[in-house]
């Protein structure tokens, strides 16, 4: 038996983008930050910052448009990939092409552990059947 779930606490750190994929499916996305540490070889405690993209449809779609930068938030969702491509073709023909890793929200709350949340949650099963990026 497998599973994909990924739940993250942290810090919204953009504005929500609001944007739309194929046959028209609104989409909100923001990137949620969060922080660790861990010990290096000499003992010293070293901390680091990651930033996640979350994806939004759905219901969650309109609750993160009202999402405010600096929010604390615990979101659930899964882990999706895609490729993206990048091209450079104001120098010479050149593409990149990299791997994207993104959290497809199913459920969002705010930070009970953040004395100054004051947004409320929304859960709502995200549209996962008609969710996809193009090729």
């Amino acid at each position: 038996m497998s599973h994909n779930k990924v739940s993250l606490a942290g810090m919204v750190g953009s504005v929500p983008k609001t944007l739309t994929i194929k046959e028209d499916i609104p989409y909100t996305s923001f990137d949620l930050f969060t922080d660790g540490s861990y010990q290096n070889r000499a003992g010293k405690e070293v901390g680091y910052h990651e930033r996640h993209r979350i994806i939004c449809v759905g219901t969650l779609d309109t609750f993160a448009r009202s999402v405010k930068m600096g929010a604390h938030l615990v979101v659930e969702g899964e882990l999706r990939s895609h490729r993206e491509t990048l091209d450079l073709n104001h120098r010479a023909d050149i593409q990149i092409t990299f791997q994207v890793w993104e959290v497809v929200a199913t459920s969002i709350q705010p930070d009970v552990n953040d004395h100054g949340a004051r947004q409320e949650g929304a859960t709502a099963a995200a549209l996962i059947a008609r969710y996809y990026w193009p090729d």
